[in-house]
C-alpha cells in the first residue's frame, strides 16, 4: 500500500530557532524506552559465539579471533522491521536507526547511548560532512494530502534538537525500504524506484517541497556499490545489480559502451576506489562456497587477486580504507554462521569475528559494517546490536 504513508527525516547540523509552517509542534522526547544495555569497554569483553557454534566455524581455524572492545543491544519495538541502517560514523559517535528502535548515537569511545530518538515504522540514515541524515515516519499528525515526509534536526552527540518541518510533493513514494542520498545542499528520498528531491534550507527547518526525481540522477546511497573511476573520455560508470558489475565507457573509440562482468557480490561497500584508480571488490569463486577479493581496472576489464580465497557463500557487507577492508560474509545457508573478517592492504587477514547466533531461526535482517578513524570496524548485526571490533 502507497497511500497515507508518512516519511520523517532527520538532519543532525547547527542550532536553528522552528518558523510557523504544517508540521505541527516540535515532537517530545520519548521516555526512554531501555536505551540499551552494554558490555565491555577494552578489548578481550563483549561476546561470542556460543559453544554449540564453534564447530561450524572450523573452516575459519588459523585466523586470529576476536572479541569486542564493547557490544550495545537496544532495546526494539515489537515491529517489522522494513528499514536497518547503519552504521554511520561522525564525529567520534555510531549512528544507526530501524523501524524498531528509533534513531540512536552511540558513542565509540565508550561503547554507551548517547541518545535516542524515536521513530516510526519507515526510517534511514545518511552522513554528509559531518551532519547526520536520518528518515522515518512522522512522529505527531500533519494535515495535508501532499505531506510525504517530515525531516528533524539534532544534534550528533547530544540529545537536542534544533528544527522541524515537514516534506510535501505531488509524487509518491514506494513500498520498499527507505532511502538516502545527499548531494551538496539537496536531499534524495526514495523507495523502490520513486525519489524525490529537495533542498535543505539554511538553517533548515520549516516545510519544504520535493519534486519528482528520475533514479538515474540520484547519487549513490551511504554504501551503494556504484563509483565512477576517471574524467572525460576515459570516463568509467561502474555498479554492481544481482551480482554482476555492469560498466559505461565514456570513449568514443570503444565498439561498445556497455559490458559487464559478473559473479561480482554487490553487497553495501562491495566497491571502492583507491587512490592509483584501481577499484577493490569482491569476486563469487565459481564452483566454490568463497569470496576471492580483488583489485580491478575498470577500464580494461581486468583484475587480479588480492591475497587467499575466504570462506563463505555471499558477501553481507564490507567497510574499506586505503589501509584495508573489513568484510561480513555468510558461511552457509542455515542463516545461522555469519561472520566479520578485517584484512590489511594487502590481503593479509588480520582478525576474525564469528557473529553470535541470531534471535529466531536465521538472520535475515541486514549486516552493517563501518570503518573508523583508527581503523576498528563497528558492526551492526539484528536490528539491535553494535559491537566495537578491534
Amino acid at each position: 500500500m502507497r497511500a497515507a504513508v508518512v516519511v520523517m527525516v532527520v538532519v543532525m547540523v547547527g542550532a536553528v530557532v522552528m518558523a510557523g509552517c504544517r508540521c505541527g509542534p516540535e515532537p517530545e522526547p520519548e521516555p526512554d524506552p531501555g536505551a540499551g544495555t552494554g558490555t565491555g569497554t577494552g578489548t578481550g569483553s563483549g561476546s561470542a559465539p556460543t559453544d554449540a557454534s564453534t564447530a561450524a566455524f572450523a573452516a575459519l581455524d588459523g585466523l586470529a579471533r576476536i572479541r569486542p572492545r564493547w557490544t550495545v543491544t537496544l532495546d526494539a519495538l515489537p515491529v517489522p522491521a522494513i528499514d536497518v541502517h547503519g552504521p554511520l560514523i561522525v564525529e567520534g559517535m555510531a549512528i544507526v536507526a530501524g523501524s524498531a528502535i528509533g534513531v540512536v548515537g552511540v558513542e565509540l569511545g565508550k561503547g554507551e547511548v548517547s541518545w535516542r530518538r524515536a521513530a516510526g515504522t519507515r526510517v534511514g540514515v545518511a552522513v554528509v560532512a559531518g551532519k547526520v541524515v536520518a528518515a522515518g515516519d512522522c512522529t505527531i499528525p500533519i494535515d495535508g494530502d501532499d505531506v510525504i515526509g517530515c525531516y528533524e534536526v539534532l544534534d550528533a552527540r547530544r540529545p537536542a534538537v534544533y528544527g522541524y518541518g515537514s516534506i510535501v510533493s505531488e509524487a509518491a513514494l514506494g513500498a520498499g525500504p527507505t532511502r538516502l542520498a545527499v548531494e551538496g545542499d539537496a536531499l534524495h528520498l526514495g523507495r523502490e524506484d520513486a525519489w524525490v528531491r529537495w533542498q535543505l534550507g539554511d538553517p533548515p527547518r520549516g516545510e519544504v517541497r520535493a519534486q519528482p526525481v528520475d533514479r538515474r540522477q540520484v547519487p549513490p546511497t551511504a554504501g551503494e556499490p556504484r563509483l565512477t573511476v576517471g574524467e572525460g573520455d576515459a570516463q568509467v560508470d561502474a555498479w554492481i545489480v544481482d551480482d554482476v558489475l555492469e560498466l559505461r565507457h565514456h570513449r568514443p573509440d570503444v565498439m561498445s559502451s556497455r559490458s559487464a562482468v559478473k559473479d561480482i557480490a554487490g553487497s553495501p561497500g562491495a566497491l571502492h576506489l583507491l587512490v592509483d584508480g584501481r577499484v577493490r571488490a569482491f569476486r563469487l569463486v565459481a564452483g566454490e562456497a568463497a569470496l576471492q577479493p580483488v583489485l580491478m581496472d575498470v577500464a580494461a576489464i581486468d583484475w587480479t587477486d588480492l591475497g587467499a580465497k575466504v570462506p563463505g557463500i555471499d558477501l553481507l557487507a564490507a567497510a574499506q580504507s586505503e589501509r584495508g577492508y573489513a568484510i561480513a560474509v555468510r558461511l552457509d545457508a542455515s542463516l545461522q554462521h555469519d561472520y566479520v573478517a578485517r584484512f590489511a592492504a594487502d590481503g593479509t587477514p588480520v582478525w576474525v569475528y564469528p557473529l553470535p547466533p541470531p534471535p529466531g531461526g536465521g538472520r535475515a535482517l541486514p549486516v552493517g559494517l563501518a570503518w573508523t578513524a583508527d581503523d576498528a570496524v563497528v558492526v551492526f548485526h539484528d536490528g539491535t546490536t553494535l559491537a566495537y571490533l578491534p
